[in-house]
């Protein structure tokens, strides 16, 4: 919340609305979070960017404005419109489908005198909910399995080698028994969804009960304490574990599996971050509700 009493005129600056970008100075006041504006200055999210201009931007839909046609996207500079054209506009990463509430996505394409950007590409971003922390068990050129998991790569995925630096380090330096750390997206189009890697990170020793499963919740036992992630059950009660909110605020269990209670019946997914055991079924030691986009 930011306060503009204390900014010339004391309320807020003429034309902000709802989604303006903005940026203010002032004081925070540590009681309540309330920024004591002594500024607030009105942006362009499109960088005042003349039109014609060619430009990319990523980020995060907000809402679709028209179905088909066009959509509200919240980039590092705030919220710009984006039109696009079935036929024209080319995908990658996804099709037309997958424009929804949420979505990140990468668009190139060009700055039309109204200030939207007209969409020649649109790269759908998958959100890397899907977290695994375990060994590896089998390695191919074009997968590892993991927790009894295969996790395929492709182009895009991203390596990187913290045990050893290798700096050329790829899908071929890892090996049977290998530690990693592994960041991914569920890829719906196949049936059953697939895992797809977006990052494989190599580590060196992972502490005893600290693996780590991350993913959407299949289903769960009402009012727990145990729960099933990526089709693997994640059993509450052995250690027993300790539940946290996404704010990392220490729940009952009644409380934490009322959250999933109430995501259910709205329709909602949960992502849950779990450590324990590396086994099927996994012994948790501890449950976090995590946020459903990676930012």
């Amino acid at each position: 919340t930011v306060d503009c009493t204390g900014v010339p005129g004391g309320v807020v600056p003429a034309g902000i609305i709802v989604g303006s970008f903005v940026e203010a100075k002032g004081t925070l006041r540590a009681s309540d979070n309330v920024l004591l504006a002594t500024s607030v200055k009105l942006d362009d999210a499109t960088g005042a960017q003349p039109s014609g201009s060619r430009m990319e931007v990523e980020g995060y839909i907000v809402p679709v404005i028209t179905a088909g046609a066009s959509f509200h996207l919240l980039g590092p500079n705030g919220v710009q419109t984006v039109t696009w054209t079935a036929g024209t506009t080319t995908f990658a990463g996804g099709t037309a489908a997958d424009i929804g509430p949420g979505v990140k996505v990468e668009v190139e394409g060009t700055r039309k005198p109204d200030k939207s950007l007209a969409a020649t590409k649109i790269e759908i971003r998958r959100s890397s909910n899907v977290q695994i922390v375990s060994m590896v068990t089998s390695v191919t050129a074009s997968s590892l399995t993991i927790f009894g998991k295969t996790v395929t790569v492709n182009s895009l995925t991203q390596y990187k080698d913290s045990r050893d630096n290798v700096p050329t380090f790829g899908q071929l330096g890892i090996a049977q028994n290998d530690n990693v750390r592994i960041s991914a997206y569920l890829d719906n189009t196949t049936t059953p969804a697939s895992i797809v890697a977006t990052r494989v990170e190599r580590i060196g020793t992972i502490g005893a009960n600290n693996f780590t499963l991350q993913g959407p919740v299949d289903s769960f036992l009402t009012g727990g304490p145990d729960l099933v992630i990526l089709g693997i059950d994640v059993l509450g009660a052995a250690v027993p574990a300790v539940f946290l909110s996404a704010d990392e605020i220490t729940l009952t269990q009644a409380q934490f599996f009322q959250v999933l209670e109430n995501n259910r019946v709205a329709g909602r997914t949960t992502i849950v971050k779990a450590r324990g055991t590396s086994s099927n079924p996994m012994s948790a030691n501890e449950m976090q509700i995590e946020p459903t986009i990676d930012h």
